[in-house]
Order: structure tokens, then C-alpha cells, then sequence
């Protein structure tokens, strides 16, 4: 089966539906075939799971009014710039929408404010992690100067070794987490946002 034969049947599954919902979730189905890559196609579809199936996930979503997605266990293919590829495509979007220009502003606004906190947070993270990891190497070598001279500071430095080491370690996995979960969890509220400005708009 190829992706085009597999988002056919989705779509012929969907039949009935809102001409737009379904238009959203193919569009969005598309393109993570896309991400993927002509060479993934056939693992992405077996991910997917039949087409039935993804049909049936995508009707559940739309019935609980939240916008189209990938089963999580299905996005091995998923980049971290796929968050950022949905938040631009709604931010068109909403632009393209039929609303007043002051709210538009302010949605837009509050989009652009989410996704800087999210940079600047990430910033302050990558700094925390410099900051530590140069903190774990100074005191390496002062535990080195110091061993077997002075056994308090040397018990002392080797906390601070130990607690820089754990700190560094609990920053990245944060670092991580906001990557891979908290862009798309953005990206996924833009979505929704999206979608109620739209059947505003309507």
C-alpha cells in the first residue's frame, strides 16, 4: 500500500464528517508522510496501524473537538521541527481567518509570547547547564589540589562535585522534555485555538 492509497481510504473513511475537519486531518496526516520520507513510507503506514484504524482515532478526536493527531506510539518519525512546521501553518492560518484585525493581533500576540518564553526558557536552561558543568570541572581540580591536604574541603568539594554533577543531569533531561514534549503540547494548543477562531470566524 502507498501513502497515497492508504490517505484515500482514511479520507473515504471520514466521509460524512465536516468537509473541513477532514481536510485538516489528511493535510496533517500528509504531511508526517512527509517528515518521514519517501524511505520511511512503508514503516509510517505500518506504525499507523490500517487505515480503518487511523480513521477511527482521528473520528474519536474530532468527536472530543480536539484537533487531529498521531498516536504517540506511532511518532518515531516525529521531529522537533515538526512542532514548529503546525505552529506556522496555524499562525497562516489564523491570519487568512475572517476576524477582527484586534483580536488577530492579540492571538497572534499571545502565540509569539508562548513560543519566546519557550526559547528563553530553554536559554536559561542551556546557561544553568554551561554555568554547572564548568562549576563540576573547577572543583574537580581543586578536589585534586586539595586531597589529602585538608579533609573537610575535600569532602566539601566533593558534594558540590556530586550535587553539580546531578544538577547538570536533572537540567538536560528538562531540556529534553521541553523539546520533545513541550513544543509539541504548544503546537497542539495553537491547533486547538485555531480551530475555535476558525469556527468563530465561520
Amino acid at each position: 500500500m502507498t501513502k497515497n492509497e492508504y490517505i484515500q481510504i482514511v479520507q473515504s473513511r471520514l466521509s460524512g464528517l465536516d468537509r473541513k475537519d477532514v481536510s485538516d486531518a489528511l493535510v496533517y496526516l500528509n504531511e508526517y508522510f512527509e517528515e518521514a520520507g519517501a524511505q520511511h513510507e512503508q514503516d509510517v503506514i505500518a506504525e499507523l496501524g490500517a487505515p480503518d484504524q487511523y480513521a477511527a482515532i482521528i473520528r474519536a478526536d474530532l468527536a472530543a473537538n480536539v484537533p487531529p493527531r498521531i498516536p504517540v506510539a506511532a511518532r518515531t518519525w516525529e521531529g522537533n521541527h515538526s512542532a514548529w512546521k503546525t505552529i506556522g501553518i496555524i499562525v497562516l492560518g489564523i491570519c487568512a481567518l475572517p476576524i477582527a484585525l484586534p483580536l488577530m493581533i492579540a492571538v497572534l500576540a499571545l502565540v509569539f509570547a508562548a513560543v519566546v518564553t519557550m526559547l528563553a526558557l530553554l536559554f536559561a536552561l542551556g546557561m544553568c547547564v554551561l554555568a554547572f558543568v564548568l562549576a563540576f570541572f573547577a572543583c574537580i581540580y581543586q578536589f585534586v589540589v586539595t586531597l589529602g591536604t585538608d579533609g573537610m574541603v575535600t569532602l566539601f568539594l566533593l558534594g558540590v562535585i556530586l550535587g553539580s554533577a546531578g544538577v547538570v543531569i536533572l537540567t538536560v533531561l528538562a531540556i529534553g522534555w521541553i523539546v520533545k514534549v513541550g513544543f509539541p503540547a504548544l503546537g497542539r494548543t495553537v491547533a486547538r485555538l485555531y480551530r475555535r477562531l476558525r469556527n468563530r470566524g465561520e
